[in-house]
């Protein structure tokens, strides 16, 4: 009987344990609901309790990942409550303070003409976006407490890293906060100077970054009621620097630059070396120097290129020292990518020095050692493992194979665009002359053509004139073209974070948060081709961990050259043949008897 004595009491200690478990998540939950009660949609709280609670829900609902580092564990630092996604609609009812929230009526005013481009009504912020604008607004932009401050004294910094997925909006991320902060620049301060800059790798990118900054900041002049208070300017090589030292020195404006480095060093006139290596007889530019020092913000987007690149690296430090010794109101620092390898982080921290520093990551996924940020679900994978030179027939019959796709649709006129990458200039020439001869329209993109014909050959491509982009990676990053609907990996990237970013030249429109073309939507869906060979074993275990969280399908022959543990030491899929695989599996089962054959 005391065995079943105490089988009885250990019950109702068990039951009683689940009651109190449950009546605690009951409090919880209570708890929740009452700091969740509904706030004000375009503001972040004002209470400390509150901001951790509705933001942290917010934080959940977008799917954001943000930490904070601090100078000490004792500062009481908080984290800005995200926008809610409600922010810029028409039918939002925001409190009177909320009216004064400039950010808010710049975002709703470029968003609104952004839309009406493209034939829809309804551009919505991205995950991304209402995250970084609170982050990155200026103090003065509502009579609210700064939530990135202490309780009694304000910090003068703001730095973030943030990682999203390609065409996620991180460019309209920076841009809008930015330039708010120039719109509300009056007085004295309104003389000519360069309020914002961001560095880009490539001149394509600067040009695209250029374009979207051009269009907030007409917003913004507008609203303001100054034609030209601020101008957007991209500053990049292979075009006149005496014609861009003029565009900086004509108009007594407020400047947002999109700069690659080499070409701001040479207009700086602070560099001694080249990306090559040789040497500069620069002089320094003091008239350009002086228009950097009031500057407020400062971008570097596509980080993760520019810190993995020795030179492009030793280029952003000279920049930084630059801008750190004569900038004396840089308050506003932030680093931008949709992936960030481990091999860049240490780089990319020294950069983005100044605490607190906040790290936002929005649908990421871990493969190996990389951060990456996962392929759009939109986005259908497709990976083959074929020999080098099966590729130029493969090739042939995937483009075949997509066309005829489109012909019984009935989108045979309005072909969807595709671009085939490459790791090496002269494979894409010679694939360019055999699809000439196939008579296959196509254009070329590489970094060894004059920068007129670069700008022609993407404009022809963008028109939809020539429906084949021939490239190398000097377009994998950053160049947002409506309607490409295929990308083809030729020559498969050597690192999985290039893959990421040639995947995101696909399917853009749809991206959630921007405005698409709802004909071209509802007929085709973006597709990625990948060509893998066997001398990328290596890298086969991440992209199958990469294929399979984004419930894509995995080419058998992709496992095979996963390198598996067996017994003796030997790994088996490094990269071998089937047939080398099979006589050595015979060799084993033969054992001693085979070799005295």
């Amino acid at each position: 009987m005391q065995p079943e004595a105490k089988r009885m009491n250990e019950s109702k200690r068990k039951s009683s344990k689940k009651d109190g478990q449950r009546s605690s998540r009951r409090s919880q939950q209570e708890d929740e609901t009452k700091t969740d009660a509904p706030q004000s949609p375009n503001k972040p709280s004002t209470s400390d309790d509150v901001v951790s609670s509705n933001g942290t829900r917010l934080r959940r609902i977008l799917g954001l990942v943000a930490k904070v580092e601090s100078e000490s564990e004792s500062s009481s630092t908080h984290l800005p409550d995200p926008y809610a996604e409600s922010c810029l609609e028409e039918n939002c009812k925001a409190d009177e303070e909320d009216d004064d929230d400039s950010l808010i009526k710049l975002a709703k005013h470029t968003f609104h003409k952004l839309a009406s481009k493209v034939g829809n009504k309804k551009w919505s912020p991205t995950p991304i976006q209402l995250q970084s604008w609170p982050i990155l607004k200026s103090d003065s932009n509502s009579s609210q407490k700064n939530s990135f401050s202490d309780t009694h004294t304000k910090r003068k910094h703001t730095t973030l890293i943030a990682i999203a997925t390609t065409g996620s909006g991180k460019t309209l991320g920076y841009a809008v906060p930015m330039i708010d902060s120039c719109a509300m620049v009056q007085g004295k301060q309104s003389r000519r100077y360069v309020h914002g800059l961001v560095i880009v790798p490539t001149r394509e990118l600067a040009l695209q970054v250029s374009k979207v900054l051009k269009a907030v900041t007409k917003s913004a002049n507008k609203l303001s009621g100054h034609a030209e208070k601020i101008v957007a300017l991209p500053i990049y090589g292979g075009v006149s620097r005496e014609d861009q030292i003029d565009s900086l020195l004509s108009k007594n404006s407020l400047y947002i630059v999109a700069a690659t480095p080499l070409r701001l060093i040479d207009l700086l006139g602070i560099g001694d070396k080249d990306g090559n290596g040789k040497e500069l007889k620069s002089v320094p530019n003091k008239r350009i120097q002086r228009l950097f020092e009031p500057m407020r913000y400062l971008v570097i987007d596509e980080a993760d290129q520019m810190a993995t690149k020795s030179d492009m690296s030793q280029q952003v430090d000279v920049i930084l020292n630059f801008l750190r010794e004569k900038c004396t109101q840089l308050d506003r620092q932030c680093l931008f990518s949709a992936t960030l390898p481990r091999r860049a982080v240490e780089k990319c921290n020294d950069w983005m020095i100044e605490l607190p520093r906040v790290t936002v990551k929005v649908d990421t996924v871990t493969a190996g050692s990389l951060d990456l940020s996962t392929i759009p679900s939109h986005i259908t994978q497709t990976l083959h493992v074929c020999s080098n030179h099966e590729k130029e027939k493969k090739l042939m019959i995937t483009i075949n194979k997509i066309r005829q796709e489109e012909k019984q649709r009935g989108n045979g006129r309005g072909r969807g665009l595709m671009i085939i990458f490459f790791g090496r200039i002269k494979t894409l020439q010679r694939v360019h002359v055999l699809l000439q001869k196939e008579k296959i329209q196509g254009v070329a993109l590489h970094s060894q053509m004059k920068q007129q014909n670069r700008e022609k050959q993407l404009n022809l491509f963008r028109s939809g004139k020539c429906p084949i982009l021939l490239a190398t990676d000097v377009a994998a990053r950053g160049v947002h073209i409506k309607n490409v609907f295929y990308v083809i990996n030729y020559d498969f990237p050597e690192s999985l974070e290039q893959y990421v970013h040639r995947c995101g030249r696909a399917g853009r429109s749809k991206v959630s948060g921007r405005a698409g073309d709802v004909k071209t939507e509802k007929t085709a869906i973006a597709t990625i081709y990948s060509f893998f060979h066997r001398e990328l074993a290596p890298m086969a275990n991440d992209m199958v961990d990469l294929l399979r969280s984004c419930n894509a399908w995995v080419d058998p022959n992709l496992i095979a050259l996963v390198p598996i543990p067996i017994p003796g030491g030997v790994k088996k899929g490094d990269g071998e043949s089937k047939r080398k695989r099979r006589k050595r599996d015979e060799t084993k089962s033969d054992g001693p008897a085979t070799m005295l054959l």
